[in-house]
Formats: structure tokens, sequence, C-alpha cells
């Protein structure tokens, strides 16, 4: 089957939740094959995303959505061979705990070998990512 891969974080205020129902919405209008398609969001904020606080996010959205996190190094050599980017943003004089994450949007597609594929961008009409997606399942077993 297929990967799709987002970094992102629960508290994003919006580049996350869109595309999280827009790739709940491609795997709901995938004529067949959405069962070969597993989507995996790797959390940017591994300090405040919890794996409880994960679950219950992606659940509100689909539960075929596997959450991943790990040590803020792993993320970071994780994020570094997709060569996605992310930092912590705080307003002057902000509590420690109050910060944005700025990150790399855009959704990764990965074979059944975890060769890459594709790069979905940011905000792709969900027909066209529905479109892309079934001409991949149609080139794997």
């Amino acid at each position: 089957g297929l990967l799709a891969v987002y970094f992102g974080y629960t508290q994003c205020p919006d580049l996350c939740p869109t595309t999280m129902a827009d790739i709940k919405a491609a795997l709901e209008r995938l004529p067949e094959g959405a069962d070969r398609v597993s989507v995996a969001m790797v959390t940017v904020d591994p300090e405040r995303d919890s794996p409880a606080v994960l679950k219950t996010y992606v659940n509100n959205f689909d539960s075929r959505i596997v959450a991943l996190s790990g040590s803020p190094e792993l993320i970071r050599k994780v994020a570094d061979n997709y060569k996605v980017r992310y930092e912590k943003v705080r307003d002057p004089g902000a509590a420690p705990e109050h910060y944005v994450v700025d990150h790399t949007a855009g959704m990764y597609l990965l074979g059944p070998d975890g060769r890459f594929l594709a790069k979905f961008a940011y905000a792709m009409p969900v027909a066209e990512l529905t479109r892309r997606i079934s001409e991949y399942l149609k080139t794997v077993p």
C-alpha cells in the first residue's frame, strides 16, 4: 500500500486542521483502494503532543490516521530526511508554553517500499488530491 505522511501539531491554528480534513475527504472519495492507503501525522511539537493528545486529535478527523511522536532529536532527524523545516515561535514576553510552531506544509506520499513518490502541496483541491492518490494506487500491488 501507500503511506501519506504529514508533519504538524495539534495546536496548529489552520494548516494542520485543513490538511487533516483534506486527507479525510480524499480517503472517503477514493473510488477503491482506500484500505491500501495509510496516513501518518508526525508531530513537530512532542513537548505538548503527548500520545493521548495526538490520538484524540487524529481520531477527531479519521480513525485511520495514525499519529507518531518521539524524542525531539528523533523527530528532527525524520523531518530532516523529508526536508521539513520547523521552529518554535514565541511572541516577546510570552510564557514559555505559549508558542506556535512554524512548519513546512504539505504531504508526502511513499510507496510500499518506503520510496518517495510525490509531495502534495498544502491546500491542493481534494478532487486533485484524490485523483493523484488514485493514480498512484494503480501502480502498486
